[in-house]
C-alpha cells in the first residue's frame, strides 16, 4: 500500500508548486541548501526506542487514514516526505490505556538524507506523551508527524530538537482530533542550521482541543521558518497557540500563526501569541499571525511582540554582582518560564528546561 503511496507523490512532485521562502515584502527565510538536489541514498542513524507497554513499529505503514486530505496537499514539500520517507515509526494506544511514563524515541543522525514518518494513533479513552530526540549532523533531517485522537483521547508529543549547526531540519506535523480529545504539541528547537516547522491541529469534533507550543532559541547564523495552526471545524472546540523564541548574534526567524474557525464552530475559542526576544542588533524576527473567522459567535484573539533586551533589568542584574553573560542568561530563563510553567509532567518539564539551558551555553 505505502509503495504506491510513494510512487504518486514522486509523480506529483513535478507540478507541485516550488516553495519561495518569501513572506512578503522583505521576509524571506531561505536555506542554503536546496532540497530539490538532495540525492536519496540510504541514511545512517541511531534509532532508540523506550516504551513499557506499548509495542512501537518500525514498519512501513498500513492504516489508509493516516493519507487522507487531511495529512495530505498538493504542495512540494508535503509530497517530497512523503515519496521520500525512509525511516517509519508508528505507535498505536490502545482504547482506555493510560500511559504513565512516556513513549521515548531518540534519533541521533549521522549521515542523511533522513525522512522519517511518524503515526500515532490514540484509540478513545486513551492517554501518552511521547517525546522525540533528534540530534546528530545529517545534512538532511526531516519528520512528517501525524497524529489521530479518537474521542476522548489525549496525546502530548514533545520534541527536543538538538540538530548540528550544519543540518538542515524540516518538520511537518499534523493532529485530526476527535469528539472531546485532545492534542498538546511542544517544540523545543536548539540547533540546525535552517529549520522550517509546521505544526496544524485539524478539531474535527465537538469538544476537541489542541494546543500548540513552540520554544526556540537562534543563534549565530541558524533561520528558522515556523507556522503554526489550529483549524476549528466543529463547534466547541479550544486552541492555543504560544510561538516564544530568542535570537542572538545574526539569527533570523519568522513566526506565523493562525486561527481559522469555520462556519459550524460556534462557541469556539481560538487564542495565539508569538513573543521574539533580541540579544543582538544584527538579529532579526518577524511574527505575523493571522485569525480567519467565519462564525461570530466564537471567542478569539491573537497578540505578538518582538523586542530587545531589558537594559535596566540588565544592569540591575549585573549590580548584584553577575556578568553580563550571566545576567543575560537569567533574562532569557525568566522569559521562557511562562511557558515551561505550563508543563504538567514534571518529567518532561524537566527535560525541556535542561534543554533550553544547553542552549545558553
Amino acid at each position: 500500500m505505502f509503495e504506491k503511496i510513494q510512487k504518486e507523490s514522486l509523480a506529483k512532485l513535478k507540478n507541485a508548486p516550488q516553495p519561495t521562502y518569501k513572506y512578503g515584502i522583505g521576509i524571506v527565510i531561505k536555506p542554503s541548501l536546496d532540497i530539490q538536489k538532495i540525492t536519496p541514498s540510504t541514511p545512517k542513524a541511531e534509532i532508540t526506542i523506550k516504551s513499557d507497554k506499548i509495542k512501537v513499529s518500525q514498519e512501513s505503514p498500513t492504516d489508509k487514514a493516516f493519507f487522507s486530505k487531511t495529512f495530505t496537499d498538493n504542495t512540494y514539500l508535503s509530497n517530497y516526505l512523503t515519496a521520500h520517507a525512509n525511516n517509519f515509526i508508528t505507535i498505536t494506544i490502545p482504547k482506555d490505556t493510560q500511559l504513565e511514563k512516556p513513549i521515548e524515541i531518540h534519533q541521533d543522525i549521522s549521515e542523511g538524507p533522513f525522512v522519517s514518518l511518524i503515526q500515532i494513533k490514540a484509540e478513545a479513552n486513551s492517554k501518552a506523551q511521547i517525546l522525540l530526540k533528534k540530534s546528530g549532523k545529517a545534512n538532511f533531517v526531516a519528520d512528517d508527524t501525524r497524529i489521530i485522537t479518537e474521542s476522548g483521547a489525549h496525546i502530548d508529543f514533545v520534541t527536543l530538537q538538538h540538530l548540528d549547526d550544519k543540518t538542515h531540519n524540516v518538520q511537518r506535523r499534523i493532529a485530526k482530533t476527535g469528539k472531546d480529545s485532545e492534542v498538546n504539541w511542544v517544540d523545543v528547537c536548539l540547533g540546525s542550521e535552517y529549520t522550517k516547522s509546521d505544526i496544524i491541529s485539524s478539531l474535527e469534533q465537538p469538544g476537541a482541543t489542541a494546543n500548540n507550543k513552540v520554544i526556540y532559541f537562534a543563534k549565530n547564523n541558524q533561520k528558522y521558518d515556523i507556522y503554526t495552526a489550529s483549524l476549528h471545524n466543529a463547534p466547541n472546540t479550544y486552541s492555543d497557540i504560544v510561538t516564544k523564541g530568542v535570537l542572538n548574534d545574526t539569527a533570523k526567524a519568522l513566526s506565523r500563526g493562525l486561527v481559522e474557525i469555520n462556519k459550524n464552530a460556534e462557541n469556539s475559542n481560538g487564542y495565539e501569541t508569538q513573543d521574539a526576544l533580541l540579544l543582538s542588533d544584527k538579529a532579526e524576527a518577524d511574527a505575523i499571525p493571522n485569525l480567519v473567522i467565519h462564525n461570530h459567535d466564537v471567542k478569539c484573539s491573537h497578540g505578538s511582540t518582538v523586542g530587545q533586551i531589558d537594559e535596566e533589568m540588565l544592569f540591575y542584574l549585573m549590580t548584584r554582582g553577575l556578568t553580563k553573560k550571566q545576567a543575560t542568561a537569567k533574562i532569557v530563563e525568566g522569559y521562557f518560564t511562562p511557558v515551561l510553567d505550563m508543563f504538567k509532567d514534571t518529567a518532561i518539564k524537566a527535560e525541556v528546561e535542561k534543554a533550553v539551558l544547553e542552549g545558553l551555553q
